[in-house]
């Protein structure tokens, strides 16, 4: 079930204070590095911005904090955080503070929570399409007008980022699609992955169909991995193809005028006999012919490859074992 705001980080930061931008992974690409925080070039940047004419610099924020959660299994204590604007300039325990910055003070500064399971931004039409196809995108279902009340609640609750789906009660749900809430979704820094996953859903009314829509599920999913072999063939016997016609094109240059004058006189005999004059067919005429385009084909050829995540929704351990035991495959 698709989860919506939840307090949980309301629970977990207390008195902090939450960036509602990734510690790990600022907004815009930070001009120093949080894993390798330098004040020197935080403050050579810092004064580089200050110097600009063409516009006045955002407002500097320096966040003095007991404890800084910049990711999982990464903390810092007695660490500053200077934010500009929509950018982290750095991230240290010996980062300085420039003059003139708002100053602060925080038990605890952490990274914006992710909710990987999300229905904030869909439309509800989509949201409940029973329809929806593998390369059906739920980026292209993003609706910015009615739940910017649940993007406020999300914030609230420290969450930054979700990974949005369509197609709640189908079994194959199309890509999501992975957005921050901050800007709003209109604006397009906002879509962080348009195309991040594949979602599919074991659906069923018994425990054996739930087991069989596993092997149905990962069919598709082969299905895109013979669609991907086809492909690849198609471009290897083009290769060779072209590679053939190079020859042979180089092999008629060399006796274009021995040819040239044994097709006129092949021309010449058959008016005489009052026949057809036929080209002779070569094997490099029949060009190889693409498999058809298939968009599924595609998204699953893409997951098969291991080029794009699937995310599975199941629940009992039958269907879990199924679905471990054919993923070898």
């Amino acid at each position: 079930m698709r989860s919506f705001a939840t307090p949980l980080a309301s629970a977990l930061l207390g008195a902090g204070a939450l960036l509602t931008t990734s510690l790990a992974h600022a907004v815009a690409p930070a001009t120093v590095s949080p894993a390798d925080p330098r004040p020197d070039a935080a403050a050579a940047s810092l004064a580089r911005q200050d110097d600009s004419p063409e516009q006045e610099a955002p407002a500097l924020v320096a966040i003095r904090a007991g404890r800084v959660i910049v990711r999982p299994g990464h903390e810092l204590e007695n660490a500053v955080v200077l934010v500009r604007g929509d950018r982290i300039q750095a991230v240290g325990t010996d980062v300085a503070v420039p003059d003139g910055a708002r100053v602060l003070e925080a038990a605890v500064v952490c990274a914006g929570f992710i909710d990987a399971w999300s229905a904030v931004g869909i439309d509800r039409g989509s949201l409940f399409d029973r329809g929806v196809k593998p390369s059906t995108r739920s980026a292209d279902a993003l609706e910015t007008y009615d739940d910017a009340y649940v993007r406020r609640a999300a914030l609230r609750a420290g969450v930054t980022t979700v990974r949005s789906q369509i197609g709640e009660p189908a079994n194959v749900q199309g890509t999501g699609v992975v957005l921050r809430l901050l800007p709003d979704p209109e604006d397009e820094r906002a879509i962080l992955s348009a195309d991040a996953c594949v979602a599919m859903e074991v659906l069923g009314n018994d425990a054996l169909d739930r087991v069989s829509n596993v092997d149905r599920l990962l069919s598709q999913v082969e299905s895109g991995a013979n669609y991907r072999k086809a492909l690849r063939k198609y471009e290897s016997d083009l290769a060779e193809w072209e590679k053939a016609i190079a020859e042979k094109t180089e092999e008629l240059e060399k006796d274009f005028k021995k040819a040239k004058k044994d097709r006129e006189k092949e021309i010449e005999d058959a008016k005489e006999k009052g026949k057809d004059f036929k080209e002779k067919s070569y094997k490099e005429d029949r060009k190889p012919k693409p498999p058809r385009f298939d968009a599924d084909g595609e998204v699953l050829g893409a997951v098969a490859d291991g080029e794009m995540p699937l995310v599975v929704e199941l629940h009992r351990v039958p269907e879990l074992r199924q679905f471990l035991a054919r993923l070898p495959e």
